[in-house]
Parts: C-alpha cells; structure tokens; sequence
C-alpha cells in the first residue's frame, strides 16, 4: 500500500488558504476575508437585512452567509433542545453546531459591531 500522505493537505492548511481569499465588498469598497473555520457556502453577493427596529443594513455575502448560518443553527439548536430523544452523536453534533454559531456570532462582534448590537444583541 502506497502512502500518499505527502500529496494530501492538512485540514488546518485548507482552511488557512481558504481564508486568505478575498470575497465580499465592504461599504467602504474594500473586502472581506472568509473566515478559515466556516465551512458553509459562502454568497457571491449580499442583501439588505432588517434588525428589530426595522431599520436596514446591507450585509456582504461573507456577512449573509454567516447570517443565514446563524439563524438557521439557532433553529436547529431550539428543536433539539425541544426534542426527547437522548442521542450521543446528535448531541455532540448539536454542542458543535452551538460552537461554531457562537464563533460567527463574535465574529459579527468584531467585523460589524453595529449589525451585531442591532440584531443579536436584544
């Protein structure tokens, strides 16, 4: 059996390079990079979100991508919880899922802090 190791990228190396793309315009016409530890679909273009208040923003698509990432993991954190059935694998799935959702949430914390007071933070 052939060892093909040295053909493979370590996983760490995949999301170092994945993060280095630039995707995403700013308001201010700059860019945004992806954030190494997402693993979802990234929108080539963003929208308009209404907070709470009803008031606009204008995400980029790395910001609607981690949006729409958020909300639905919310979700599905809220059914499990809502659930009785008592699997170990779904549940380490679930702590997971909650992990990453929270690691987008700071990441909105730092990336547009207006965005996340106005929508997350109530």
């Amino acid at each position: 059996m052939q060892d093909n190791t040295e053909n493979t990228i370590p996983h760490d190396d995949i999301h170092q390079e994945r993060s280095k793309l630039k995707v995403g315009r700013t308001p201010f016409g700059g860019t945004q990079l992806i954030p190494g530890w997402f693993e979802g679909d990234i929108y080539d273009e963003g929208a308009i979100v209404t907070d709470h208040e009803g008031q606009p923003h204008h995400l980029t698509g790395v910001e609607l991508s981690l949006f729409d990432f958020i909300l639905g993991a919310s979700m599905t954190i809220e059914v499990y919880e809502d659930d009785d059935s008592d699997s170990e694998q779904s549940a380490e799935s679930i702590d997971y899922l909650a992990e990453v959702r929270d690691r987008a949430l700071d990441w909105f914390k730092a990336n547009n802090p207006v965005f996340h007071y106005k929508y997350f933070a109530f």
